[in-house]
């Protein structure tokens, strides 16, 4: 398949500090890739100049001509406060167009009907999911995701995790998402990118990466995943549940 992204020997400073160092991979269109590793491995720097927000002290990255992407940024809570409805605050998209609002809840899986519902008065995984209804208003080619359920409970991860899936399913986007969660990167990664003092120590499919004594030498401990890959598979292959 077609490359949708190409890095190569990326490095990124803020101010002195180098934060990425020779960094280098490339994404086919179409794959789902994980971006896991400790605190302060440069994850969060990785996307921010992959979006344009930092820009690199040497090397280059190039996304694919035209590509449009969605993205949602780590930390993105919608405030109880914000005095907007769900439609209100999705209009605020400056490429958002009247039929975008139900279009994006829909795929969503939300009912139109919340569409005039203060932003205040949603749940959790609710409000979750209208931040990814803003990230895909558009029909982006790709979604970008820094730590997408930080801040909601294991059920609405789930639902999170497995609407993802379904967009990929479904319409074939490119998606990244940085996690913590090894069990998340596991289930729902065709790819994985593992970063270490702000370098690429590991790349390539979820049970070559998440290996326990690979993991043990990055994270400093000893890390068990819950659902272990089968050592018996079709085709040779271990395959996931």
């Amino acid at each position: 398949m077609a490359k949708i992204l190409e890095v190569k020997n990326l490095s990124v400073k803020i101010e002195e500090t180098e934060v990425l160092n020779d960094i280098s991979f490339g994404v086919e269109e179409g794959e789902i890739a994980a971006i896991i590793g400790p605190n302060g491995a440069g994850k969060t720097m990785l996307v921010k100049t992959l979006m344009g927000f930092l820009q690199p002290a040497r090397g280059t990255f190039a996304w694919k001509k035209d590509v449009k992407i969605g993205y949602i940024p780590q930390k993105f809570v919608l405030e109880k406060t914000l005095p907007l409805s769900v439609g209100e605050f999705l209009r605020l998209r400056p490429d958002a167009k009247a039929a975008d609002v139900p279009a994006a809840l829909r795929l969503v899986g939300l009912p139109p009907e919340i569409s005039g519902r203060p932003v205040g008065a949603l749940s959790g995984g609710q409000a979750q999911r209208v931040i990814v209804a803003w990230a895909i208003i558009g029909d982006p080619d790709v979604l970008i995701f820094d730590e997408p359920t930080e801040s909601i409970d294991v059920a609405g991860q789930e639902s999170i995790y497995n609407l993802l899936h379904d967009f990929h399913e479904r319409r074939k986007m490119t998606i990244f998402f940085v996690s913590h969660d090894l069990n998340i990167v596991y289930r729902y990664a065709e790819r994985v990118i593992c970063l270490n003092d702000k370098r690429i120590v590991h790349d390539g499919a979820p049970q070559e990466v998440l290996d326990h004594r690979h993991l043990e030498a990055i994270y400093g401990s000893e890390i068990h995943l819950v659902h272990p890959f089968h050592e018996h598979a079709e085709n040779g292959q271990p395959h996931r549940h």
